[in-house]
């Protein structure tokens, strides 16, 4: 957010109830900041056009998206960047990471991200996840050793999201603990030869070992909601999951 000097016409305040003064609200640009410098969205509105809102996903970054399985996942965005994808040969490089693996089994929600350009390029460069059953189009180049693959536990997926939210280095639990999660006696979560960096870890803590999972952090959150205004807030009342949706929001805003 970039917002205008503080004595400008326009300016408001407002009060909350935990707050004992007013705090101005600025006019403001909306603004992406990647490889290529500043993408300007908007200019006092948030509400933007598919196409504008898939071209904030740069090259490299790391996505992750709303949902749990059939349900909750934002299908006009991951149809967006899909198609953009398959028409410009970007973004690429992509970093996927999820819980409930958001898809239909066959094509929609994460599978958009599965797509493959007649040249043989991918988007997906790694995917981080939990359930991978509803995603087959991305399940399927993990299997064939084509991207990079970790799987986790749902409920460590979470805590690694939140995690990121509160800008704290990682999730500790013992959940995992002699599974192949555990680097000492299975893979790590890894799921392939490509698959390389070690992502969860063992260390002590007093006198007992836990695992850790180091946080991810996520450039860009793609979230369903049942309504929204100019300013970006959202409101699920009629969605029928809400899962971390609030916390991948705060993820993605911590991680810059």
């Amino acid at each position: 957010r970039i917002t205008t000097p503080p004595f400008s016409r326009g300016r408001k305040s407002f009060s909350r109830p935990f707050m004992r003064c007013s705090v101005p609200r600025l006019p403001f640009f909306h603004a992406k900041l990647g490889a290529r410098g500043f993408t300007i969205l908007s200019s006092r509105n948030k509400v933007v056009s598919l196409e504008d809102a898939a071209a904030i996903v740069h090259n490299g970054d790391t996505v992750s998206c709303s949902g749990f399985v059939a349900q909750g996942a934002p299908e006009a965005l991951l149809e967006a960047l899909g198609k953009r994808f398959m028409a410009t040969g970007e973004p690429k490089e992509l970093t996927v990471f999820f819980g409930g693996g958001p898809g239909d089994f066959e094509t929609k929600g994460l599978n958009h991200l599965g797509v493959e350009r007649e040249d043989g390029s991918l988007m997906v460069r790694r995917t981080i996840g939990s359930h991978y059953g509803q995603i087959p189009m991305l399940a399927n180049l993990v299997l064939k050793n084509r991207i990079e693959g970790y799987t986790l536990p749902l409920g460590s997926i979470s805590r690694m999201t939140r995690a990121t939210a509160a800008s704290v280095p990682g999730h500790i639990t013992r959940i995992g603990m002699g599974t192949f999660v555990d680097p000492n006696c299975g893979t790590g979560g890894k799921l392939n030869g490509r698959t390389k960096e070690d992502i969860v870890s063992r260390i002590t803590v007093g006198d007992q070992e836990w695992l850790y999972y180091k946080a991810v952090p996520i450039n860009v959150a793609f979230i369903r909601a049942t309504t929204s205004d100019p300013e970006g807030n959202l409101t699920f009342e009629h969605e029928s999951v809400l899962a971390d949706a609030k916390v991948l929001a705060m993820a993605a805003r911590n991680s810059g």
